[in-house]
């Protein structure tokens, strides 16, 4: 299982040369098949210029904790639309919500298969405060929909 948090900001790093070819600035959500398609990587080009490119996943060949590997990829030029609203930036801290309408938290981690890419779980932070802070995951079976303002989970 792979958590989202623990790969943001890793290498990429191309089998083929060895070469750095950058570092993951986004995991890319489809809310329909409820699965990771697509990593965002970005490269410093200069003193303050960075290119990005989208790597889908199947593109992936290695995804550690210290580095992600692909072989000769083929990078996306433009992601749908559609996705947009689902880039783990706009995912984390995003309300939680019983289908009853109860509040449960804020997505604070999705966790994954790779190379699949199907979401296991959602970790929800339930704090009230920073120091009555509470965590509790969300089989991804409970979740019924990955909405542009929340993700609706059935009730217990």
């Amino acid at each position: 299982m792979i958590y989202t948090k623990k790969v943001l900001g890793l290498e990429v790093i191309n089998l083929s040369d060895g070469k750095k070819i950058g570092k993951i600035k986004e995991v890319i959500f489809d809310n329909k098949s409820k699965k990771v398609v697509a990593i965002e990587i970005y490269e410093k080009t200069g003193l303050w210029k960075k290119t990005s490119d989208i790597l889908p996943i199947e593109e992936l060949k290695g995804m550690g904790k210290d580095s992600v590997t692909v072989d000769e990829p083929k990078t996306v030029e433009e992601i749908n639309k559609g996705l947009t609203n689902f880039k783990w930036s706009s995912l984390s801290g995003r309300k939680v919500i019983e289908e009853d309408g109860s509040i449960i938290g804020t997505v604070s981690d999705i966790s994954f298969k790779f190379p699949e890419g199907d979401i296991v779980e959602v970790e929800v932070n339930q704090a009230k405060s920073k120091v009555l802070a509470s965590k509790e995951t969300v089989s991804i079976e409970r979740v019924r929909a990955i909405g542009e303002d929340a993700i609706i989970v059935y009730n217990e």
